[in-house]
């Protein structure tokens, strides 16, 4: 324990006149004894003069005594600076020792800085009479004569500090203890003042959308703010509706025609995409509206109240003012004039190792591996007290397995009266009409989690696993008249819910098969295509091409040539082994080669006799696509080439072809910009643990215009195998499964964790909830949803199965891949409450901050 913080009393100045009137009684007797003898006729005078002087010695005490006390206020002042400045250099020192272990590349964590905290001796005592250590030694501060620390006139007796950890935050508790006696008085200040290392809050949390990429769901879309639609809320004054922010930081692609409106702002941080997979560079000619703002960002409305919208126009990037309605490039922005837009997705779950439940000691034996481990789990749970109690609570042990439906039925009705966070295992919560889900708090869940129904209370739910919201998951809100009082309970309790996965979060039926097809949905192509599957395509597609070290250009084809075949430049592949052949006529016919399909899907070169008259100039022929049903039943795509003049086939001697010349394809190889480098771990998404994992590796060309890798096909909408490639996830020949002294790839399945649940099962789950809904309404979602990986999902659009096919979120969509398909439209109506309940800290910018002073010292 550090010496307690002493009051030390002022000393009086040497040397100081005493003041008038404080002299000892027994010299003023002596005067009064000669005025005595001096006789009474001087008196007068003498009481004139003594009045003049005590007067004049009052004024003078009077001034000195201000003098001393203005004089004593700065040295003291200066003590208490120098003591906060002691404080302040002891927090920044600590922090840049830490930062100085760090290797080149390496970023700063929350687990890496405690450990390395751990290792100085500032151990976490936030749960214990706290016993500071000496850091005096830390400051790098000089010495006097008397070998004391100083700091200006100021002498530094001590340093001390303590640690306490709560959730993501560190704090340092920093005591000094200084004195001065170079001034008139001595003076000692002890003061006790708090830093923060800490992460600081995601920006992203201020978006109502906001994705890595974002595929189609711009197609048919309303973005709003929610308390505007619900105008007699309450909530939000008139004319305070808060513009709502959608941005896409690698890119956002946009499918036939979009038409939507977005009472607000869109942020591009990669490129715009058309369904073609072309950059946008004309965007007058979308039907992409934008709603005015005022000077300070909120929603402008007409006489009647409604927003006043017009064409999105990109902002001038050379002269950016903010509250625009389109940024484009946003992140290349130096400065982000209208608002911060963040360029990662921090993990619900912090990938830093965590804390042994066992020992409460840090571990790093997990860091980096992409997966929510036990230690990371408890880590950032372990303080949470939330519950879940009302609606059907289903609780499956971690390890049982469901595969029949109606087993599935069974457990959604519950077998669990409440639901104490932390909960370790697969949970069903199903609310209804007469008994809500009730949520009070943080609740974290060990395993995935199905939900729907209504919904009261305030709090987030942790998923380590995937979430399945299966059909409507609305608040269960207050209506006064016909206005529903959005965001409270007919008691007056707040209804505000965010969810966080560590999974994947998927909405509506992703075993729903593409519009007019008929089976099933497995993930493989044994089954049906979706929108799903067609969103994994993608997203697996832009995570391949981030382990490419060069990409292939557009290749073109040389005139005929004579000689051997040299590449122009490095820079270029050159494919050799394309001779140009002349045919020796034979009679009136001139024989020329051509390639034919064959039912097997092989190919051969037959040879057309073609008459000399005919006068064909090369080329002659032409190419032509078609589908074709084989006689097993399946359909299967063909390419053929056909002949342009007439002529019969015939066998043509070898001999009678002459090589004249070659050709060369010529092919541009360049550096690919979106290489995240050797050490990069891959996250693919596949829909079950046994599922094949798509990935379009063929039909890739680096476009140098845009510095992207773009597909030559655009999107791929069929099962195919001269795009896809179907990566078995234990195939160990594969080199995207098993690349070189790499980590394997990370694999996030779409399918319930550990098959706890069969597909057959979720579905039965997901059809039956949909079946039970007013089939004319969207589906309705009050949530802020956030995931480091995918939000998937689509709506079927037949009232027979229960849909509209639109989809109504009010809250936020936040995640890596967002890829939501309500086929008839959907509404996003901003929620801005996500960020009072969702705590993600963005923990690339850890950093060390000042809390405040203590109003007494720690002793």
């Amino acid at each position: 324990m550090p010496e307690p913080c002493p009051r030390i009393p002022a000393r009086p100045r040497r040397g100081a006149p005493t003041p008038i009137g404080s002299r000892p009684k027994r010299a003023i007797q002596r005067r009064r004894a000669r005025g005595d003898r001096t006789g009474s006729a001087l008196m007068p005078a003498l009481i004139l003069l003594s009045l003049g002087m005590s007067l004049l010695a009052s004024l003078l005490h009077s001034s000195v005594a201000t003098s001393e006390i203005a004089t004593s206020r700065a040295e003291r002042f200066e003590t208490r600076r120098a003591t906060g400045s002691v404080n302040r250099m002891t927090a920044q020192a600590i922090w840049s020792m830490y930062e100085a272990t760090l290797a080149d590349g390496v970023s700063v964590t929350t687990g890496g800085m405690r450990a390395y905290l751990d290792s100085q001796g500032l151990v976490d005592q936030s749960d214990q009479t706290p016993t500071p250590i000496p850091v005096d030694g830390w400051l790098g501060l000089g010495h006097n004569q008397h070998g004391e620390l100083v700091l200006g006139d100021s002498i530094v007796d001590w340093v001390r500090v303590h640690r306490e950890d709560s959730g993501n935050q560190t704090l340092l508790y920093v005591t000094s203890l200084t004195h001065n006696d170079v001034g008139h008085h001595a003076h000692t200040e002890c003061q006790t003042d708090v830093f923060a290392l800490e992460p600081p809050a995601w920006a992203g949390l201020e978006f109502a959308l906001l994705a890595n990429n974002i595929d189609c769901i711009m197609c048919h879309t309303r973005v709003d703010d929610v308390f505007r639609i619900h105008e007699g809320s309450g909530v939000a004054a008139p004319g305070s509706y808060q513009r709502a922010r959608v941005g896409s930081i690698e890119s956002f692609t946009f499918f036939h025609e979009p038409e939507s409106e977005i009472a607000g702002t869109l942020y591009m941080g990669g490129p715009a995409l058309d369904a073609d997979g072309d950059v946008i560079t004309d965007w007058s000619a979308l039907s992409l509206l934008g709603a005015d703002l005022t000077a300070s960002g909120q929603i402008e409305l007409d006489v009647l109240g409604d927003p006043i919208f017009n064409a999105l126009s990109p902002v001038d990037p050379s002269a950016p003012t903010p509250f625009g309605s389109l940024y484009t490039d946003y992140l290349d922005y130096p400065d982000q004039v209208d608002g911060m837009m963040p360029d990662t997705f921090p993990l619900p779950f912090p990938d830093d190792g965590g804390v042994d439940p066992a020992t409460g000691a840090l571990t790093n034996a997990g860091e980096g591996n992409r997966i929510v481990d036990d230690e990371e789990f408890h880590a950032k749970t372990s303080g949470f007290n939330g519950s879940i109690t009302g609606g059907a609570i289903g609780v499956s042990a971690l390890g049982a397995k469901i595969t029949d439906p109606a087993d599935a039925e069974t457990l959604a009705a519950g077998n669990a009266t409440s639901l104490a966070t932390g909960t370790a295992a697969n949970v069903i919560l199903t609310g209804t009409d007469l008994d809500p889900i009730r949520i009070d708090g943080d609740v974290a869940i060990d395993g995935d989690l199905v939900i729907s129904g209504p919904l009261i209370g305030t709090g987030t739910l942790w998923v380590r696993g995937n979430i399945y919201v299966r059909g409507d998951l609305e608040y269960q809100d207050m209506v006064s008249g016909t206005d529903r009082q959005y965001g409270v309970a007919a008691d007056g309790t707040e209804n505000l819910l965010a969810m966080a996965a560590g999974g994947n979060i998927v909405v509506g039926d992703p075993y729903r098969p593409a519009w007019g097809d008929a089976g099933t949905v497995t993930g493989d192509d044994d089954g049906e295509w979706n929108f799903v599957v067609e969103e994994l395509v993608q997203f697996n597609r832009r995570e391949y091409v981030k382990t490419l070290p060069r990409v292939e250009g557009d290749s073109t084809w040389t005139e005929n040539r004579t000689g051997t075949p040299t590449p122009s430049t490095p820079e270029l592949l050159v494919e050799q082994g394309s001779p140009v052949y002349e045919w020796q006529p034979t009679g009136n016919t001139i024989q020329r080669e051509i390639v034919n399909w064959v039912d097997n899907g092989s190919y051969k070169p037959k040879k057309i006799a073609v008459p000399k008259d005919n006068g064909l100039p090369p080329p002659y022929r032409k190419t032509w696509n078609q589908w074709i049903d084989d006689p097993g039943g399946a359909t299967v795509w063909k390419s053929k080439w056909e002949s342009v003049g007439t002529g019969t086939y015939e066998d043509v001697p070898e001999t009678a072809k002459v090589q004249v010349g070659y050709k060369e394809k010529l092919t541009p190889v360049y550096d690919n910009p979106a290489y995240m480098g050797a050490d990069y771990v891959p996250r693919y998404y596949a829909y079950g643990e046994d599922s094949e994992i798509p990935i379009q590796t063929k039909g890739l060309v680096f476009d140098p215009d845009t510095q992207r890798v773009r597909s030559e096909d655009g999107h791929i909408e069929k099962w195919n195998d001269w795009r896809l490639e179907k990566v078995g996830q234990n195939d160990s020949s594969s080199s995207i499964m098993n690349p070189t002294d790499v980590q394997p790839p990370v694999v996030s399945y779409l399918e319930p964790t550990s098959d706890w649940l069969s597909p057959e099962a979720l579905e039965g789950l997901i059809t039956s909830s949909l079946a039970a809904r007013d089939a004319t309404e969207s589906l309705k979602i009050d949530s802020t949803l956030y995931s480091a990986n995918s939000v998937f999902g689509v709506v079927p659009n037949d009232a027979s199965d229960g849909t509209n096919g639109s989809i109504r979120v009010q809250g936020q969509l936040l995640g890596a891949d967002v890829g939501l398909l309500g086929p008839t439209g959907m509404d996003l109506f901003y929620d801005r409450r996500g960020a009072d309940v969702l705590d993600l800290r963005d923990d690339s910018k850890l950093g060390l901050t000042f809390v405040g002073t203590l109003p007494s010292p720690i002793q």
